[in-house]
Parts: C-alpha cells; structure tokens; sequence
C-alpha cells in the first residue's frame, strides 16, 4: 500500500470518530484546518470538518496535490496526536480487556 493510500484510509477511519472529541479538541481540530469557530456548535463543526476533509480526501485519490495532503496529513495528525484520541482509545481497550 502506497503513502497515498495510507494517508486516504487514514482519513476516511479517522473521519468515523470525529464524533468522539470534545468540544476543545473540535475547536483546534477547525483552526488547524482553517475553519471558522465563532458561534458554532459541536455538530456544525462536524459537519464542516467532515466536508473539508471528504473534499480533500476525492481531489487527493483522483490527482494528489500539495493542499489536498496537507489538508488530510494535518486532519490526521490532529486527530493521532494533538487531541490524544488515540491514547484515549488505547486506554479503553486497556481497561474493557482488563475487566
């Protein structure tokens, strides 16, 4: 499997889980992607990172460019590691296996 390919799957998972950030998180998640936060609720931000990301995603498979994977490398290392969602997850797993 490709770069390309990685990055595109790495989106389209990490787009399903979106849900689970919390407020502050979905707000540094909408400036990192250059999204507007004045006065919007969780779920418009949703909504608005889920376009951007999707249209990014179809411009990327169809013809990669520089701010299509910028877009989706910045969405995917926002969601790995700056809003922790994976340790948080990892540490579910830890604690449903430990019971």
């Amino acid at each position: 499997m490709s770069a390309a390919e990685n990055l595109l799957d790495d989106a389209r998972y990490l787009l399903k889980k979106v849900a689970f950030l919390d407020g502050q998180d979905l707000k540094s998640l909408c400036r990192d992607l250059d999204l507007p936060v004045m006065n919007m609720a969780a779920g418009d931000m949703i909504d608005q990172i889920s376009k951007k990301v999707l249209a990014a995603a179809e411009a990327y498979s169809k013809m990669p460019d520089g701010e299509s994977k910028k877009i989706l490398s910045t969405f995917r290392y926002n969601m790995l590691v700056k809003s922790r969602f994976l340790e948080r997850y990892l540490d579910r797993v830890k604690r449903s296996v430990a019971v």
